[in-house]
């Protein structure tokens, strides 16, 4: 956290989280848990901070096998919720202070015992204070190194923050209905009113918008998503910058959904190149930006 390779200050005493970052996680694994449930961002947040260190400037301790820029570049061109191609250490970027940040690198001829060595070396030379903080005691290094050599991950109680390598991106728990592949054979009139989410505490995102989206008057749900919305169409209430509205939803045949919300107001909704999340409260659902 600072330029300078033996100082100790530079600290920040509160976890950095970046909004935008935490989205953009979600936009890839939307079904993105902390302890079981599905996150948010408050929980998200809540849990990184029982590992964050304030009184420490040294973040993350790697290795390079090979060259320090083959290692830099690979870090660097891996996305949040990838797997690769090297995606250790992912915790720094979801910080708001990334770009702010220093490497600092030293030459040995023993890459994996520097790092074990160093590691340890974090965990005996910190404060009682900061490790009567942590969630996990047992497994202690530097906030973002997840993996502890010889001891595993943290215990940190967070799952699906990765891209499967399969086809399938809903979890196993999770059955498909069959009824979202039935067309929607009913005209808007005549279509139920009032249909609550199925889910609740949820937050799922919408496909990721184009330019063209802005001269539509629906928001396109993938399939991935669609489970937090009624298998039939009808009309859902939605909360938007704390106005009550009532949507329609169409679930689609088999691909994407569509949750109608006007022209006016996707004008307005659409960033290209970002996805709207969207969180199903029970009773309906909430427009987060």
């Amino acid at each position: 956290m600072t330029s300078e390779p033996y100082a100790s200050h530079g600290t920040v005493a509160e976890l950095p989280l970046s909004t935008g970052a935490f989205y953009e996680l979600m936009s890839v694994c939307p079904f993105l848990a902390v302890d079981g449930g599905p996150a948010t961002l408050g929980s998200f947040r809540n849990r990184l901070q029982h590992f964050w260190l304030p009184e420490e400037p040294i973040l993350y301790i790697g290795k390079a096998e090979t060259s320090l820029t083959a290692r830099t570049s690979a870090y660097y061109s891996t996305k949040l919720g990838a797997t690769g191609p090297h995606a250790g250490g992912w915790w720094l970027k979801v910080l708001s202070i990334l770009p702010e940040l220093t490497l600092h690198y030293a030459r040995n001829t023993d890459a994996d015992a520097a790092e074990r060595a160093l590691i340890s070396q974090f965990a005996s030379q910190l404060s009682p204070t900061s490790r009567a903080k942590l969630l996990d005691r047992n497994r202690i290094g530097p906030f973002a190194n997840v993996l502890i050599p010889g001891h595993g991950n943290k215990a940190h109680g967070l799952d699906h923050y990765k891209v499967s390598r399969s086809t399938k991106t809903e979890p196993s728990s999770v059955s498909p209905d069959p009824t979202l592949a039935k067309p929607l054979g009913r005209s808007l009139k005549s279509i139920r009113a009032g249909l609550k989410a199925p889910v609740s505490n949820v937050i799922v995102p919408s496909q990721a918008l184009t330019p063209k989206d802005r001269n539509r008057a629906y928001l396109r749900i993938p399939a991935a998503s669609k489970y937090a919305f009624p298998s039939e169409p009808g009309a859902v209430t939605v909360i938007v910058r704390g106005a009550t509205q009532t949507a329609t939803w169409h679930p689609g045949n088999g691909k994407s959904g569509r949750l109608g919300l006007g022209i006016a107001l996707m004008s307005e909704l659409v960033v290209p190149g970002q996805p709207v999340h969207i969180e199903a409260t029970g009773d309906g659902y909430r427009i987060i930006e």
